[in-house]
């Protein structure tokens, strides 16, 4: 144990000055060192899993299929679980889930992403799990997600709106706000423009002060905004290309699953017709 949490103090400093490379290596020794001893990996499976689950949200924001080999890794380890057995299992479906979705995502792959979220769907109508608000939260920001970027307008809002109205900030606050953002989104798509209006004032004055939005957030958002201000005299599809343009000059390459899909929906409202 003191083996593993030494290397997790090297991890834990990585993450927090977000060197994701460092970060990797030193989880990867501390998965090592649990695999060598299988006594400790299975009177301690939480342990295991969660070191696991963190290998694998570094994997999903790559275009690495090694990805793959972990996430068949974690849900294999099912087989030798005795103690916290129903705990365990209930984390490795969720969490394995999740990070395929965003695997997909973060790739550009919403054809195979819509498959796998209709196959996530049946899942969650027939499981046994207890699975958290927090849990849920991220899944219906994802569906939402996934949806808009099929131009599903509907199904999209209807998958924002539980998460915004069935639980709380506090349940998932980063994931509630995102989903505020989508939600503004949207509405900009289905061209409710006084409902844009609303909602962006909505959300500047209950998250300013506690939000800071990323760049491609921001610069989106004044974008919608702006159209959303003049619907008729506004060319829609010029205001995108300015912002194409903006995000290509800061070089500001989408390093978050939020960021990459409401990158990839501007490049797809160029791309296709606004």
């Amino acid at each position: 144990q003191t083996q593993i949490f030494y290397k997790l103090i090297f991890a834990n400093y990585y993450h927090v000055t977000e060197d994701s490379t460092k970060e990797l290596l030193f989880l990867e020794q501390a998965s090592e060192i649990t695999n060598n001893n299988n006594y400790y990996k299975k009177e301690n499976p939480l342990d295991y899993i969660s070191i696991f689950i963190r290998i694998i949200d570094i994997y999903k924001k790559s275009n690495n299929n090694t990805f793959y080999d972990k996430i068949n890794e974690l849900r294999n380890f099912e087989n030798i679980l005795d103690f916290q057995k129903e705990v365990s299992i209930e984390r490795i479906f969720i969490h394995t889930n999740q990070a395929e979705l965003d695997f997909l995502i973060f790739n550009n792959d919403i054809e195979n992403a819509k498959i796998k979220m209709n196959d996530l769907i049946k899942k969650l109508n027939h499981n046994k799990f207890n699975i958290e608000p927090y849990h849920y939260i991220a899944i219906y920001y994802q569906f939402s997600a996934i949806n808009l970027l099929q131009t599903e307008y509907s199904q999209s809002l209807k998958f924002i709106n539980k998460a915004l109205n069935e639980f709380k900030l506090n349940e998932r606050p980063n994931t509630y706000i995102k989903s505020e953002i989508l939600n503004i989104v949207i509405h900009f798509k289905l061209k409710n423009h006084k409902l844009v209006l609303y909602c962006f004032e909505n959300f500047n004055k209950k998250y300013k002060k506690i939000y800071k939005l990323s760049f491609i957030e921001k610069n989106l958002l004044n974008t919608i905004l702006k159209i959303s201000q003049n619907p008729l005299s506004t060319n829609t599809k010029n205001e995108f290309n300015k912002l194409l343009e903006k995000i290509n000059l800061k070089k500001n390459k989408p390093e978050s699953v939020s960021d990459k899909i409401l990158h990839y929906f501007i490049l797809r409202n160029i791309l296709k017709s606004i």
